[in-house]
């Protein structure tokens, strides 16, 4: 491993760290897996960067925003479905998408084919273990409870709903 931060979880201020593609927690479920590149222990809460992967057909988050944070996606491979609002995009390889925090936004890999981003996060705020206890939801299948509400919230991430009349609630 070339990162420096082995024993401490921290980086030298004044060196950079380097993570081979093998390297960094990964976590998997239903179709989906993140690995965690650059955390917030690393960047000092400065962001957090995240390879993740979706298989065909595999919703990656539903509509949501972020008060205090805000993203950004990387497609490195496939194609990425991406809503903002009441907006769809298709973002092939090599597109950047930048979510300002308070933009309603969700993804998707709606293709036939794995999809492969980075996912930057701005600031940090610890998301990795946001990731955590979200992969145990989608494997205890407990994301439609009110803990799974609390864990959002505890994120900075708030669901928005729509309602039969096709407007947020």
């Amino acid at each position: 491993m070339l990162h420096d931060n082995q024993n401490t979880g921290l980086a030298r201020s004044n060196q950079p760290v380097i993570i081979p593609p093998s390297d960094g927690e990964m976590l998997r479920a239903d179709g989906i897996s993140c690995q965690f590149k650059v955390t917030s222990d690393i960047s000092n809460n400065q962001l957090g960067v995240y390879q993740i992967i979706l298989q065909p057909k595999t919703i990656g988050a539903r509509l949501h925003f972020h008060k205090f944070t805000d993203e950004i996606f990387m497609v490195l491979k496939g194609t990425l479905t991406i809503q903002s609002s009441d907006t769809i995009y298709d973002a092939g390889e090599g597109t950047i998408i930048q979510v300002p925090r308070l933009t309603p936004h969700a993804f998707c890999n709606n293709s036939t084919t794995e999809t492969k981003i980075l996912l930057v996060f701005n600031p940090g705020q610890k998301r990795e273990d946001f990731f955590r206890e979200l992969f145990q939801a989608i494997r205890t299948k407990t994301l439609e409870t009110p803990a799974f509400k609390d864990i959002n919230s505890r994120y900075d991430t708030f669901s928005i709903t729509i309602n039969i009349n096709n407007k947020p609630n």
